[in-house]
């Protein structure tokens, strides 16, 4: 099928699919799942959503065409360009930033070992992760990336109520939300306004890593260094 599964089974006796794959979003999340559904003839009782914050930005690069195959309209930004991105202008000398594009273009270890210390010298500020917090971004691509991932995961819920199917919702944050205390986030507001109006269960992480303790030590404890994914005590 040339779909990516890792599956496993719970101490509960549930089977467990994971279908999360890098650059994912509501689009795509509502596509899969009919696709599974329908073509497939995959038969499962609970589907988890958990909506990522960079989401947001990559509804905008995608669509449906006629046939409802998921078409990207363009890159949403070149992979090194947004890593250059990961500090706010004027805080990392432009050699600085030359030479992150450099290592990232060239080599992956000394790239990461790269942003390891960069992370530690200062915080992260993604382009894509930004739109929480910077009024600017959020009218640049955020007001329109929220209402295209609402427009699919209304089409999400429609699909799996018809089957029968619950549903339940997730946010987090990326480590650029924890490290400016944005706890009662727009992204969660957004999505608990929706999960409301549906019926939906949502699961709401920011308060479990937005807390009184030192943001910096919460990015260092539970993320990857250099990284916006959790690391194993981040997932525990």
């Amino acid at each position: 099928t040339g779909t990516r599964r890792y599956t496993g089974r719970s101490s509960r006796g549930a089977e467990v699919l994971n279908g999360a794959v890098s650059f994912y979003s509501p689009t795509i999340y509502e596509r899969k799942t009919r696709w599974l559904l329908e073509d497939v003839g995959l038969r499962f009782d609970e589907l988890v959503v958990f909506i990522d914050i960079s989401d947001i930005l990559d509804e905008t690069a995608y669509r449906l065409d006629a046939d409802s195959h998921v078409v990207l309209t363009g890159l949403v930004r070149r992979r090194a360009e947004r890593a250059a991105e990961r500090w706010a202008p004027g805080r990392s000398p432009k050699a600085l930033q030359t030479l992150g594009r450099l290592l990232d273009d060239h080599t992956l270890l000394l790239a990461r070992a790269y942003d390891a210390l960069a992370a530690r010298l200062q915080p992260p500020l993604h382009y894509g992760a930004s739109w929480t917090l910077d009024a600017g971004l959020l009218a640049e691509y955020g007001q329109a990336g929220l209402a295209r991932a609402r427009e699919r995961m209304d089409a999400l819920a429609t699909l799996v109520a018809a089957r029968g199917i619950r549903l339940t919702v997730a946010v987090y944050p990326w480590p650029d939300q924890i490290l400016m205390g944005d706890r009662a986030s727009l992204q969660a507001r957004f999505w608990q306004g929706w999960a409301d109006a549906h019926g939906v269960p949502l699961i709401d992480f920011f308060p479990v890593f937005v807390t009184g303790e030192s943001p910096r030590e919460t990015v260092r404890r539970y993320f990857i260094a250099g990284d916006v994914h959790w690391n194993e005590a981040g997932h525990a």
